[in-house]
């Protein structure tokens, strides 16, 4: 792969982190607890329970994707430490 394309690669990876970086510091306070002592109807409670779950769920494939994120970005940070000759020190 040359150079162009793993530049590319490079800030394709850091837009995807820093988007899962701001979704999931948007959703964070959709994830919070559900009030249960404010008098909202039986229906309204389960409608806002079934939403922290779901927002619960997007948290978690939002960290996962981070997580894969993450990983592409320091296999790709290994092979150009390999390419260029140099060592990295936890690959010694």
């Amino acid at each position: 792969m040359n150079a162009d394309r793993i530049n590319y690669f490079r800030s394709r990876l850091e837009d995807l982190a820093r988007e899962i970086k701001d979704d999931l510091s948007a959703s964070k306070d959709s994830a919070g607890i559900v009030e249960l002592d404010t008098s909202i109807g039986r229906l309204s409670r389960m409608d806002a329970m079934q939403n922290q779950q779901m927002a619960l769920e997007l948290r978690r494939r939002q960290e996962n994707a981070w997580t894969k994120v993450a990983s592409g970005y320091a296999a790709n940070a290994r092979s150009l430490l390999q390419k260029s000759g140099l060592k990295h020190p936890q690959m010694s």
